[in-house]
């Protein structure tokens, strides 16, 4: 199928940071096959679609196994590869900037290492934003790693929202279900194609490359976590978001609490800084 407009370009940009070696290879793999469909979809439309790895570790063996991965399925890829080897852990959002600094893509794909793409996500998610030149990023439908249904779509939280999601036990989940669904958007956004979405949650953020360098990038103030939601909140009145559910990943990632201590630390300091700039909502 032809789009019948002009060549566009796809930059995507993965940050690792001690990423298992299996774990990288299985999303390069479904990343190639993605590509390659995309490519034979558009019928000589998609132009230059370049891949940037982003390694955090500040460790030269993980650093070196990675990118003698990605430069070896280069050929395969059907991308442009190139990889960098951070100084310093220097964020999530920072080490994405960084990849957008030197790209002049029409879409950029935001993407965590942790993520496996069905073969139609692209040139889905493509055709979808070629058609809907007022969109500004689109969020994926998600299932976790055992096939269940995840909601990346969120109304405004409230800090009692995100102290159920990632603190709470489970017998009070339970107790506010409703409550969370609704903060989830669960609704809303599952098999319908929702426009004007508040938030999402970042492991799979298509963006019109033009969009997300007006709101330059990332806010880097946040080491990790709430990044995604900051940008999401700069973005209303620039441009919309949308939930296309005809784009559909895997994800294993999330729950800050189950990563110990720092990452607990990370996720409050980071929900104050969100709070403190976007406005306070306790319940």
């Amino acid at each position: 199928m032809s789009t019948g407009r002009a060549v566009i370009s796809v930059s995507i940009s993965i940050v690792t940071f001690y990423t298992a070696q299996e774990e990288f290879e299985e999303l390069i793999t479904h990343l190639g096959t993605a590509i390659n469909t995309a490519r034979k979809s558009l019928e000589g439309a998609a132009g230059d679609i370049s891949l940037t790895v982003i390694d955090n570790s500040c460790n030269r063996d993980v650093y070196e196994r990675l990118s003698s991965y990605v430069k070896l399925c280069e050929s395969g890829l059907g991308a442009r590869v190139s990889t960098i080897k951070s100084s310093a852990n220097i964020g999530y959002g920072a080490a994405h900037n960084v990849a957008l600094k030197e790209e002049n893509s029409t879409f950029h794909l935001v993407l965590n290492p942790d993520v496996l793409l069905s073969p139609e996500v692209l040139v889905n998610g493509l055709h979808f934003m070629l058609a809907n030149s007022n969109i500004g990023l689109l969020s994926p439908k998600v299932v976790d790693s055992q096939g269940e249904r995840s909601f990346l779509c969120k109304r405004y939280p409230t800090v009692f929202d995100l102290f159920l999601r990632g603190f709470a036990p489970l017998w009070l989940k339970r107790n506010f279900q409703r409550r969370l669904d609704h903060y989830e958007m669960r609704d809303q956004t599952r098999n319908e194609t929702q426009f004007g979405i508040p938030i999402v949650s970042g492991c799979f953020m298509l963006f019109r490359t033009d969009v997300l360098k007006q709101l330059n990038g990332f806010d880097e103030r946040y080491f990790m976590y709430f990044e995604d939601f900051d940008i999401c909140m700069r973005m209303h009145g620039v441009a919309d978001i949308a939930y296309v559910p005809s784009v559909s990943i895997s994800h294993s990632g999330g729950d800050a609490a189950r990563k110990g201590v720092r990452h607990i630390v990370m996720f409050i300091t980071s929900a104050f800084r969100f709070f403190s700039r976007w406005g306070w909502k306790w319940w």
